[in-house]
């Protein structure tokens, strides 16, 4: 009975010691917040600089932007949000799904000198990238990550 009393107290104390869903994703969620917002930042300075810069550079900006926002958007994936921010953490994953689309649409309208769809996709960019920075600003904020 003294063994199994033992072995029932380490097991509580190794529980106690581990993190909480909601440590983790307080503890995870930050390094990603901080590259969302350096992308859009990059998005932004290459959309401002546009009407100067090549369609090659352009299709290569938007290419390696989508790319790094499907890296971004796995890592995202992997966390187990509490259950007071799943809703918003699917309204952000869902709006990484589709501004990971704009850029590539941008990117091959880019290529093909398609002016029409990259008004589109460049539109489409614009207001998805809102919803991301609206979703990651209302989960950084919450009071379940402090």
């Amino acid at each position: 009975m003294a063994r199994l009393l033992s072995a029932l107290l380490v097991v509580l104390a190794l529980a106690a010691c581990g993190k909480s869903g909601q440590d983790s994703y307080a503890d995870d969620f930050p390094p990603i917040d901080r590259d969302l917002a350096a992308l859009g930042s990059d998005v932004e300075a290459t959309l401002r600089s546009a009407d100067t810069a090549s369609n090659a550079a352009l299709a290569r900006s938007f290419a390696g932007d989508a790319k790094r926002l499907g890296g971004i958007r796995d890592r995202l994936d992997e966390l187990d949000p509490p259950a007071s921010l799943k809703a918003e953490h699917a309204r952000l994953a869902a709006a990484a799904t589709a501004t990971e689309r704009a850029l590539g649409d941008l990117a091959g309208a880019a290529r093909s000198g398609d002016a029409a769809t990259a008004n589109a996709a460049a539109t489409r960019l614009v207001r998805s990238g809102q919803v991301i920075d609206s979703a990651r600003q209302k989960i950084a904020n919450s009071a379940n990550l402090h």
